[in-house]
């Protein structure tokens, strides 16, 4: 493998309660998808994953579009898909979601460092008091197939694939290091989210870091 880590860009949401396509949602000028591809063009692998049967969107960046082999499976399919395509690239992938479009790159990095340093563990996840953020962490890309066994096999929530792997734990003082507002953990569901994330952005920092 050439690269010690590559990116998974989880596009495939329905976006029912936002009522809208998130990744077309506005800040500072651009849309969630290209934040998060700017941001995802620091790897020099990554790939997206849409939904089954999506094309690949305008404003897309340097990655790979990918789409879920099969509907309605939520998060986990595409974490499926994401990890099966890095497998081949590099041992670990940085997964996130284009509805949490403030990615830190100190953060990342971080994240990174801690799997590439500690290979006992097979997912580094951060959590903050008793939730934890699967949709924002590192992963071993060697998981792939047995992430997809758990697909096959009728898993959905993608809160419990902690448990099924080798966690280590990335908690709140620490993150903060690297992420102060924790911006990086927050995604956008909702029409009020959307307003209050756009206000919380507007009295910190600049999306992109």
């Amino acid at each position: 493998m050439e690269s010690v880590i590559a990116g998974v860009l989880l596009c495939g949401g329905r976006s029912t309660r936002m009522g809208q396509d998130k990744s077309g949602l506005l800040l500072d000028g651009r849309t969630f998808l290209q934040h998060c591809c700017q941001q995802f063009d620091r790897f020099r692998y990554w790939c997206a994953v849409g939904a089954k049967g999506a094309s690949k969107p305008n404003g897309f960046g340097a990655g790979v579009w990918l789409t879920d082999q099969v509907s309605d499976r939520g998060p986990l399919e595409g974490i499926a898909v994401g990890l099966n395509w890095v497998a081949e690239r590099a041992e670990w992938a940085w997964v996130s979601a284009v509805d949490a479009p403030f990615i830190s790159h100190s953060l990342v990095t971080e994240l990174s460092r801690i799997a590439c340093s500690e290979p006992e563990f097979d997912v580094v996840i951060p959590r903050v008091g008793e939730q934890v953020f699967p949709l924002t962490a590192v992963y071993r890309s060697s998981l792939a197939p047995r992430v997809r066994g758990l697909v096959d096999e009728g898993w959905r929530r993608v809160s419990d694939l902690p448990q099924q792997f080798r966690a280590r734990f990335v908690d709140e003082e620490e993150l903060r290091i690297f992420d102060s507002e924790l911006l990086s953990l927050t995604p956008v569901n909702s029409p009020d989210q959307y307003r209050a994330y756009l206000e919380r952005l507007s009295q910190n920092r600049s999306p992109n870091c």
